[in-house]
């Protein structure tokens, strides 16, 4: 089923499922929220296009989302990065992630959230630049994150250039988590 949509497999039973669809333009240094609110629920499915709007060696179309009120986002990465691109273009199609036939960008990673939840697209491009036309579609389940679920990260960092002679440190955290 890879490039299909699951999302209905990852919809806790009897939990109401609602779709939104977001046109935006979002202008250099600008930035657009795709979904937002204030009440329990999951994301279970979320899905760009046109593929081309975030393809590009510059990464600079970030994904961020917000769960809970936090001021730290829990997603905050190139676009293209987390549905699996390589070298700026589409490179994955598979269960979780990708990219359709069709050039359209898709996750279905389980994303709960128990009070709160905002998803933006942000462009650092400089001055000058292209604007970015996207179409999102957000599937959301009305059922809030459990007791015993984890919440959805995905971080990334750039150091261009790499400082020489001292390590570059991919990941710096505490708590729980696998």
């Amino acid at each position: 089923r890879s490039g299909t949509d699951i999302s209905d497999t990852l919809v806790p039973a009897g939990a109401r499922v609602s779709t939104k669809i977001v046109k935006a333009k979002i202008g250099p240094g600008g930035k657009a929220v795709l979904y937002e609110t204030g009440k329990p629920g999951r994301i279970v499915g979320l899905r760009i296009g046109p593929a081309s709007a975030l393809a590009g060696s510059g990464r600079d179309i970030l994904l961020r989302a917000y769960w809970d009120g936090a001021a730290e986002p829990a997603i905050d990465c190139p676009a293209g990065d987390l549905f699996g691109y390589s070298f700026g273009e589409p490179a994955v199609r598979s269960l979780m992630l990708g990219t359709t036939v069709a050039g359209v960008d898709y996750i279905y990673f389980p994303m709960p959230f128990e009070r709160s939840a905002r998803i933006e697209l942000v462009s650092e491009r400089p001055a000058g630049g292209a604007d970015v036309d996207v179409e999102a579609e957000i599937v959301t389940a009305a059922a809030g994150k459990r007791a015993d679920e984890g919440r959805f990260y995905a971080r990334w960092r750039r150091e261009d250039p790499c400082t020489p002679g001292r390590p570059f440190t991919y990941l710096k955290t505490e708590g729980r988590g696998h």
